[in-house]
């Protein structure tokens, strides 16, 4: 028989461990916009490959994607030296080989998360991982839905490209801790947008990060060609804040994730 004490102390154990759990925490929202007029993409100049020839010539490139109400795409929004220890993601996420273009372009992701990548293209492809800090893969992938797991182990931005199709490229930014945005990667579907369905669309660049806890952050937005910017803000412990980028922001130094 179970003594009294004992199960009361059980009892006020798990009321503490409840309250415990509840910490306060609040929202960033916000949105990333192109001041000015944005330059005109660059078209790809896909000359190898009838495959590619047929289904990627006439492309635009990725590299600086701005919707018809002035959002940036793939501008990754993390937070800055947040300490703690956490899970990974469940889901693996994957970057394919769609037509001769990676997709998505930017994968942001978690340190530790194993990252699918595949090819849906009936032709040969060559997967190299420009990288210091992760393995600098370089994958021959002959073989329609061939897929090859990349495990990712530091926090950097390892660029993807293919040595068989020079305009081929693509991001996995590796981050320290979950509290990310990807601007404009997903649909509400959870399917990833193009760069041809964002430009057209009236997208206004919005992001949200939830379930940060009260505090004081330094916020990093990253993109490829646009560089780094860095802001501060205060989250509440209930509610949202808002905090906003434009193009003037940023500062141009290569591709490189600052620690700052």
């Amino acid at each position: 028989m179970k003594s009294p004490v004992i199960g009361a102390m059980a009892f006020l154990i798990a009321i503490l461990l409840g309250f415990a759990t509840i910490a306060p925490a609040g929202t960033i929202i916000g949105n990333v916009t192109f001041r000015g007029d944005a330059p005109a993409p660059k078209a790809l100049k896909v000359k190898t490959d009838q495959f590619c020839i047929s289904h990627a010539k006439g492309e635009l490139s990725d590299e600086l994607v701005v919707s018809k109400a002035g959002a940036i795409q793939n501008v990754v929004i993390s937070l800055l030296k947040v300490k703690s220890n956490f899970g990974l993601p469940k889901e693996t996420p994957v970057v394919d080989q769609v037509n001769c273009a990676y997709t998505p372009h930017v994968l942001a992701v978690l340190t530790g998360t194993t990252v699918n990548i595949r090819t849906s293209d009936p032709t040969l492809h060559n997967v190299h991982a420009h990288a210091k800090k992760n393995d600098a893969i370089n994958w021959a992938m002959p073989i329609k839905d061939m897929a090859l797991p990349y495990k990712t182990k530091a926090s950097e931005v390892v660029r993807l490209t293919c040595d068989v199709h020079n305009w081929m490229s693509a991001y996995i930014v590796v981050l320290d801790n979950p509290y990310f945005a990807v601007i404009g990667a997903e649909d509400k579907a959870g399917k990833a947008i193009s760069a041809s369905a964002f430009r057209a669309s009236q997208s206004k660049g919005s992001y949200q990060i939830e379930k940060i806890p009260a505090g004081k952050y330094r916020v990093r937005a990253w993109h490829e060609t646009l560089g780094t910017a860095r802001k501060q803000v205060e989250v509440p412990e209930t509610g949202e804040v808002k905090l906003s980028f434009t193009n003037e922001d940023f500062v141009k130094k290569g591709r490189k994730l600052s620690k700052r």
